[in-house]
């Protein structure tokens, strides 16, 4: 491989990882368990009791959970 196909890989995969970045993911309404530290949540989500678990709940959204651990978005 030469000097200039290194650069030209180099400055692609340089600009792939500017682009991924940009990317936002739907995380879902219940997707994570709560850190134990500050933050406990990702933005945009809350820290909330589930059975005796603590879930992170995106805002705004009312969760009914289920003895088979399932959910069900209000």
């Amino acid at each position: 491989m030469t000097i200039q196909a290194i650069r030209v890989l180099l400055a692609i995969l340089g600009l792939l990882g500017l682009l991924s970045g940009c990317v936002s993911a739907d995380l879902g309404d219940a997707p994570l368990f709560c850190n134990a530290w500050e933050p406990r949540c990702p933005e945009g989500y809350t820290c909330v009791m589930r059975d005796r678990d603590e879930v992170c709940v995106r805002e705004g959204q009312a969760l009914t959970f289920h003895a088979d651990g399932g959910e069900q978005g209000d």
